[in-house]
């Protein structure tokens, strides 16, 4: 993502203002999730997967959003120019109407704002690179203002994008599975409020052809660091999400794929695994 000198001293701006005039996160228990595109240069089709990862992040932190209020947790992604630089620029804010006691006005209440800005490469890579970016600041900061209220959920509240995609979830019988139908098992390590991972989820293990690929040539297991329900070998990850390869026979790790990286080099890295599984 490259970011132009106009950009960055918009950027710049933004983040002092909201520096000197910090917003505090405290009791936030919730609000409607909204995205307004504002821009013909932005595939409305982005907006369900933006919404997605805002109710992802809202049910890992226990901000209900089904209920009715007049609170919105809102992305405002609009195109912005100055002489020949096209940005894009992206606002995610709490925001929600208050009404004066006594009073017929209404005021306009703005309890958490976030600005960035960029000139996009490749928009849609980049716009949700921003998404979840100003997501995990949000997340980051409302897990610190609730620290003593907050109740983090359980490792197995990721447990859903296994069930979603067929994945095992038990590494003993996902081991024994591999076995009998004579695949490599494709170990995928994850962790609770990891950006990195859900962007892996998200962006490229749940695309048709590459989930095809997957259930071709492997038996698909997901694992929570978390919960350390895995044999010792896999304890010395530095970095989450990675991937790991295993001979089943042997339970040697044969690749590793380490880190977020995007669907052409995954399916790639499938083409490596599959080139080296043949040599053997």
């Amino acid at each position: 993502m490259k970011q132009s000198a106009f950009g960055f001293l918009l950027f710049w701006a933004f983040s002092l203002v909201w520096a000197q005039s910090p917003f505090v996160l405290t009791g936030l228990k919730s609000y409607t999730p909204v995205v307004a595109i504002e821009s013909g240069k932005v595939d409305k089709k982005i907006k369900p997967m933006i919404l997605e990862e805002m109710e992802r992040i809202s049910k890992e932190l226990g901000i209900d959003t089904k209920s009715d209020t007049s609170r919105a947790f809102a992305f405002d992604i609009k195109r912005i120019s100055v002489g020949e630089t096209i940005a894009i620029k992206v606002d995610l804010m709490v925001s929600e109407n208050l009404q004066r006691p006594q009073e017929r006005e209404q005021l306009f209440v703005l309890s958490y704002a976030d600005t960035h800005v960029f000139v996009p490469e490749d928009l849609e890579e980049d716009l949700m690179d921003a998404v979840d970016e100003m997501l995990a600041k949000f997340a980051s900061q409302y897990e610190e203002d609730n620290s003593k209220t907050l109740t983090v959920k359980s490792a197995s509240e990721h447990i859903p994008f296994a069930t979603k995609m067929h994945y095992e979830t038990d590494y003993k019988k996902a081991l024994g599975k591999a076995k009998k139908e004579q695949k490599l098992l494709m170990v995928f390590m994850s962790t609770n409020y990891c950006p990195w991972c859900r962007k892996l989820e998200n962006r490229v293990l749940s695309r048709e052809d590459i989930d095809k690929d997957i259930k071709a040539q492997f038996v698909p297991l997901m694992l929570n660091f978390s919960e350390k329900n895995f044999p010792s070998q896999f304890n010395d990850i530095a970095i989450t999400p990675v991937l790991y390869i295993l001979d089943p026979q042997t339970e040697k790790i044969e690749n590793t794929f380490v880190g977020y990286n995007n669907h052409e080099s995954f399916l790639q890295f499938l083409k490596q695994v599959a080139g080296h599984a043949r040599k053997q």
